[in-house]
Formats: structure tokens, C-alpha cells, sequence
């Protein structure tokens, strides 16, 4: 394998990995949603 193939395929990876877990971690950084409870939804809104 040629340096510069070599050079390329980890400088790829590197890239590919980085992205990877910057994502997984911005996406167990983020804040649970709560869901609607039973009472909220059938609570009449307006008049």
C-alpha cells in the first residue's frame, strides 16, 4: 500500500469516527422529552 493511500484512508477514518461521536455524545447530552400525561390530554382547552 502506497504511503499516501495509507495517509488517506486513516486521515478518512479518523474523520468518519470523529463525526461519530460527536453526534452520540450531542445525543446523550440532550434532555428527555416528557410525554403528555393521561390528565393534560384530556383536560378540556378553551371555553
Amino acid at each position: 500500500m502506497d504511503t499516501s493511500a495509507l495517509i488517506t484512508m486513516v486521515l478518512s477514518m479518523g474523520i468518519i469516527t470523529g463525526f461519530t461521536f460527536y453526534f452520540f455524545g450531542k445525543m446523550l447530552s440532550m434532555p428527555i422529552k416528557k410525554t403528555p400525561q393521561d390528565d393534560d390530554m384530556n383536560y378540556p382547552r378553551g371555553g
